[in-house]
């Protein structure tokens, strides 16, 4: 059974979202594995949706799957072009499959912007 990666420091009391959190990804890569799968991405974006800002603290993680970078870093940051997501502390292994999956999205966008991921 994986743990809740949501620091508990991200919860509002009056149950409003926060606009930003960060998640610390050695917690969900503790609980889920190594991050390399498309549902292991899902499960991490569906936790997410609520927040305008999130920041995917990445300290410690070595190297991502290319279906895990492309399901956050593409498919979700196609669906919800609202939400900024900003990668930190990141290993070249690790911000090599961002870029790609960055530029896989600039690719499919159409003529005129794209949203961006910082």
């Amino acid at each position: 059974m994986a743990r809740n990666p949501l620091p508990s420091s991200s919860v509002d009391p009056g149950n409003q979202p926060p606009r930003e959190t960060t998640l610390p990804m050695h917690h969900v890569e503790h609980g889920e594995g190594k991050l390399v799968t498309r549902s292991q991405a899902k499960r991490l974006t569906s936790l997410q949706a609520s927040h305008a800002h999130v920041n995917l603290d990445f300290a410690g993680i070595t190297e991502i799957g290319q279906a895990f970078a492309d399901e956050i870093f593409r498919v979700f940051a196609q669906a919800h072009p609202q939400i900024r997501i900003t990668p930190l502390n990141t290993a070249p292994a690790v911000a090599q499959m961002i870029k790609r999956a960055v530029a896989a999205r600039a690719a499919q966008a159409p003529q005129g912007g794209s949203a961006t991921t910082d």
